[in-house]
C-alpha cells in the first residue's frame, strides 16, 4: 500500500509540476511581446537605423520581460495572500461558533465564492478540494495535493500540517489563529513599509521617463546630429542607459523577499596551506587581536567563527575558518601589490599605492565577511520568529513538542511546485532537527543545540522556554513561550524593514543611471553642433 501511495504522490505532482510549466509558458508568451514592444518603442527615441533597434531591442527585452513576470509574481502573491486571510477570518469564526472542521470548511467556501470571483486560483483549488472531500476522497492526500498548488507559501504550510492536526485529534482553532495572526501581520507590515519608500520609489518612476522625454523634446536637434560615428555610439549608451534605468526600477520597485542562503560555500578552499603562510596568517591572527581596537579585530574574529560554526563541524572547525580566511588575505593582499608596482613603474609619485591600496583590499575583504555576517543575522530574526511561532500553535492543539518539531519539519521542507521553498534560511536547521529526532534524541537535547549556536538573545529566550515546557509542563509555562513568540514578532519585522531599506537604497543606482542618460540626451546635440563649425 506505501508503495502505491508514493507513486501515486509522485504521478499527482508531475501533473501539478506539468501544469505550472504550461502555465509559466503562458504568461511568457503573453509578456514577451510587450516587453519587446516596449523596448521598441523606448530604443526608437535614440536610434534610427533599424539594426541597431533591433540589438537594443534584443538585449534588453528578455531582462524586461524578467522584470514584468516578477512584479506579476509579487502582485498574485500579495493576492494571494488577502484571499488566504479571508479564509482564515471565515473559518476561525465558524469553528468559533461549534462547528466541526468538515461544516466550517464547507461554510467558508460558500461565503468565499462570493468575495471572490471563480478566476481566483485560491477559490479554485479550495472549491475543488470541498467537492473531493464530499466525495470522501482521503483527507491527507487532497491536502497535499492543494499544499502543491499553492501561490502563497503561508497557505501551502497550513495544508500540509492540517492533516497532522487531524490524525492526533487535535483542535483546530488555535491553529487557525495562529496563522490568522502572522498572514495579518505580513500584510499589515507590507503595506506600512510600502508607505515608507513611496517617495522613493516615485522619484525613481520619474526620473525613468526623463531621458525619452527630454529626448523627445529635443528631437529635431537629435536628426540633426545623427551624422558621425561618435554621436551614432553617444546615442547607442544613452538608449542602453535609459532601457537599463527602467527595468532595474520595474525589478527593484518588487516587494516579494527572496530568503537566500548566504553561500558560504565559496570561501571553502582545496588549496594546500604552505608554511609561510601558515607563519604569516598566524601573524596576521596576532594583529587582529592584539593590535587592532578590540571594536574591530575582535570583533571581526568572533564573525569569523559564526559564518563556520556549523552544527555538524568538528571541533577543529574554528581553527579552519580562521586559517582560511587570513590565507585568503594573504592571497589578495599580494596580487594587489602587483598592479600597484605597475603603476609606480610608470608614474613614481604614486608609490604610496604600494602600501595603500593592499590596505584597501584587506579592508573590503572584512567588510565583506562583516556583511555576510549581518545577513545571516537578518535572515535568523526574519525566519525564526516564523518558525517559534508554528512551534507555539502546533503546542497550543496540545501536541507534544517531539511531534511539534517533527510535522514543522516536513510542513516547512515541503517542496510545492508553484513557489520557492519556504524559510530557507532555516532548512539546516530544520534539517538538523529531522537528524537528530530521526537518530532518537529528545526534542530538548535538539532545541539545546540549537541554542547553543543562535546569537539572538529573544530567539535563545523563547528556546529556553520550549526546553522548560519539555521537561516540566504547565499551561503557566505554554502561556510565557506564547507571550515571547508574540514579542518575536517586533524582531521579524526590524529584520523585514531593514531587508526592504536596502532593497530602496538600491533604487539610487537606476536613478544615477537615468541622470547620466538624461546629461547626454541634452549634451550630445550640443556636442554635434559644435563639431559642424
Amino acid at each position: 500500500m506505501s508503495a502505491t501511495s508514493n507513486e501515486g504522490a509522485k504521478t499527482q505532482t508531475a501533473h501539478v509540476s506539468l501544469r505550472h510549466i504550461i502555465q509559466a509558458a503562458r504568461t511568457t508568451l503573453f509578456f514577451a511581446p510587450i516587453s519587446l514592444l516596449l523596448t521598441w518603442i523606448g530604443s526608437s527615441f535614440y536610434c534610427d537605423d533599424t539594426f541597431l533597434r533591433l540589438l537594443v531591442s534584443g538585449i534588453a527585452a528578455p531582462f524586461l520581460l524578467h522584470a514584468i513576470k516578477r512584479k506579476q509574481a509579487d502582485r498574485k502573491l500579495l493576492a494571494a495572500r488577502e484571499q488566504y486571510k479571508w479564509f482564515l477570518e471565515l473559518l476561525l469564526t465558524e469553528l468559533s461558533s461549534g462547528a466541526t472542521f468538515e461544516h466550517a470548511f464547507n461554510q467558508t467556501i460558500n461565503s468565499l465564492t462570493h468575495m471572490l470571483k471563480e478566476r481566483s486560483p485560491f477559490l479554485k483549488s479550495l472549491i475543488s478540494l470541498n467537492q473531493q472531500l464530499k466525495a470522501h476522497r482521503p483527507t491527507s492526500e487532497l491536502l497535499q495535493r492543494v499544499a502543491r498548488r499553492m501561490i502563497c507559501p503561508e497557505a501551502g504550510v497550513f495544508f500540509r500540517i492540517l492533516p497532522d492536526i487531524q490524525s492526533h485529534g487535535s483542535p483546530v482553532a488555535p491553529f487557525v489563529r495562529q496563522q490568522l495572526q502572522y498572514i495579518v501581520e505580513q500584510l499589515a507590515m507590507h503595506q506600512n513599509l510600502r508607505s515608507d519608500t513611496v517617495q522613493r520609489r516615485t522619484e525613481a518612476t520619474i526620473l525613468v521617463f526623463m531621458p525619452f522625454l527630454v529626448t523627445g523634446l529635443l528631437n529635431t536637434s537629435w536628426n540633426s546630429a545623427s551624422s558621425g560615428e561618435p554621436i551614432v555610439l553617444g546615442r547607442f549608451v544613452a538608449c542602453l542607459f535609459a532601457l537599463t534605468a527602467g527595468i532595474l526600477t520595474l525589478s527593484l520597485s518588487t516587494f516579494a523577499l527572496s530568503n537566500k542562503k548566504s553561500d558560504q560555500k565559496t570561501y571553502r578552499s582545496k588549496h594546500q596551506v604552505l608554511r609561510i603562510e601558515k607563519c604569516l596568517s598566524a601573524c596576521l591572527y596576532h594583529c587582529y587581536r592584539d593590535l587592532l581596537p578590540v571594536g574591530y579585530g575582535a570583533r571581526l574574529l568572533r564573525v569569523i567563527i559564526d559564518l563556520g560554526t556549523t552544527h555538524d563541524l568538528n571541533p577543529d572547525s574554528k581553527s579552519d575558518w580562521t586559517q582560511l580566511f587570513f590565507t585568503q588575505k594573504i592571497h589578495l593582499i599580494i596580487g594587489s601589490m602587483l598592479p600597484a608596482v605597475v603603476i609606480i613603474l610608470q608614474m613614481p609619485v604614486l608609490w604610496p599605492l604600494v602600501f595603500l591600496l593592499p590596505l584597501l583590499i584587506a579592508w573590503l575583504q572584512d567588510m565583506k565577511w562583516l556583511n555576510l555576517h549581518q545577513t545571516k543575522l537578518d535572515a535568523i530574526s526574519k525566519d525564526y520568529p516564523v518558525l517559534l511561532n508554528l512551534w507555539s500553535a502546533l503546542l497550543q492543539t496540545g501536541l507534544s513538542l517531539d511531534r511539534s518539531l517533527r510535522i514543522s519539519c516536513e510542513a516547512l521542507q515541503f517542496e510545492s511546485t508553484t513557489s520557492e521553498k519556504t524559510h530557507l534560511s532555516v532548512q539546516s536547521d530544520l534539517m538538523l532537527i529531522q537528524k537528530h529526532l530521526q537518530a532518537g534524541q529528545s526534542a530538548s537535547a535538539v532545541l539545546e543545540i540549537l541554542l547553543s549556536d543562535c546569537p539572538i538573545p529573544e530567539i535563545q529566550t523563547a528556546l529556553l522556554l520550549l526546553i522548560k515546557y519539555n521537561r516540566l509542563g504547565g499551561t503557566e509555562a505554554l502561556q510565557m513561550i506564547q507571550l515571547q513568540s508574540n514579542s518575536l514578532w517586533a524582531l521579524h519585522r526590524s529584520a523585514v524593514r531593514h531587508q526592504l531599506q536596502k532593497q530602496s537604497v538600491r533604487l539610487l543606482i537606476p536613478m544615477m543611471m537615468s541622470l547620466i542618460a538624461v546629461l547626454m540626451s541634452a549634451l550630445l546635440p550640443a556636442i554635434a553642433s559644435l563639431q559642424s563649425f
